[in-house]
């Protein structure tokens, strides 16, 4: 997930903001310390411009 962020430009910050949560769930899920529910993986998913399954694997 960090991965897909970075190569778009975003901070956890700025990404955070257009998917409507805090900053702490990003870095949270980027570290494996928790997941994003369905709906918020998707919205992520789109504004990285990648699958969902991509980031799925970046964070195992």
């Amino acid at each position: 997930m960090r991965l897909a962020r970075i190569a778009k430009g975003y901070s956890a910050r700025e990404a955070a903001a257009s998917i409507g949560v805090h900053e702490n769930a990003v870095l949270r899920w980027e570290s494996g310390e928790a997941e994003p529910l369905g709906s918020n993986l998707l919205k992520m998913a789109r504004l990285y411009g990648v699958d969902p399954d991509v980031l799925l694997e970046e964070s195992n």
